[in-house]
């Protein structure tokens, strides 16, 4: 029996082909089949690493490029948590896989940003050490034996990882955003998402709008394809303009916009962030 995943089959093979001799993808090929071996029903392939990998390096460097040193204290004690709560709503498992999936993408988000520049990144190396050595200290030391036994002991393959990861510190564009819009694009298109599916969507947002189709479907397009901080912000700005309303609640929203791809993260997630906003 083939374990789920996180992204779709179509959308892996998409990445595989498009990534697949990347050096970080390579290195992450290895430790996606040893943590595979551990899990019953629910693991993350290679693809889905490298979404998740480039995903919280674009998070963390952009809050220290922006100076937001006591929010990302908070994102690296947080991470393991999140990730757990996001797994959870998206794929159904035993909650032993998913504590694992989230264990594996915060471990190696430590270790590669303590690959890239120890000193800039050391704050959020030992947020994540300590939370989650609190969290399942032998689970955690699996994972970590199989994440140094990669990144460490081949050094051909580690110099080129810390030649990209060093490269990739000092430019402008997140590779994030790609992975995004390719994910995005692939899954809403192989989603039935047509003409009556958009008219669906509408519908269903529509009383968010105060019945105005037109304004929703403005949203719709103002969102789609984005990150989940971007729908987030987008949202803050028709919620400022008293062009959208929270009178059925934010869960129900969120609800929505999970159902059709819109918004990958939790609800709770979701909340906090409009919460943080005053909403």
């Amino acid at each position: 029996m083939r374990k789920k995943n996180y992204l779709k089959k179509n959308t892996e093979e998409i990445l595989d082909t498009k990534f697949g001799n990347h050096p970080l993808y390579q290195s992450l090929r290895s430790i996606a089949y040893q943590v595979n071996q551990m899990s019953e029903y629910f693991t993350l392939s290679a693809a889905d690493l490298f979404y998740h990998s480039i995903f919280t390096i674009d998070t963390v460097q952009q809050m220290l490029a922006e100076k937001k040193r006591n929010e990302l204290s908070r994102y690296a004690n947080d991470l393991f948590f999140e990730l757990v709560s996001h797994f959870t709503d998206r794929i159904e498992c035993d909650k032993q896989d998913h504590q694992l999936a989230a264990m594996l993408v915060s471990c190696l988000a430590r270790h590669l940003l303590f690959l890239t520049n120890r000193a800039r990144y050391w704050t959020f190396y030992q947020n994540i050490s300590n939370s989650t050595k609190k969290v399942n200290s032998e689970l955690r030391l699996q994972i970590e034996n199989i994440i140094e036994a990669v990144l460490y002991d081949n050094t051909t393959q580690q110099d080129e990882l810390i030649q990209w990861l060093s490269a990739y510190e000092k430019e402008e564009d997140c590779l994030s955003d790609t992975l995004y819009d390719l994910i995005a694009n692939q899954e809403f298109q192989s989603g039935k998402e047509g003409p009556d599916k958009q008219n669906e969507i509408t519908e269903q947002l529509k009383e968010f709008f105060y019945n105005d189709a037109q304004e929703t479907e403005r949203y719709i397009h103002d969102i789609f394809n984005k990150k989940d901080m971007d729908v987030v912000n987008v949202t803050i700005k028709y919620l400022q303009s008293n062009k959208m309303t929270l009178s059925s609640g934010k869960s129900a929203l969120h609800k929505i916009l999970k159902e059709h791809h819109l918004y990958q993260a939790s609800n709770s997630n979701f909340s906090n962030r409009l919460k943080n906003k005053g909403f």
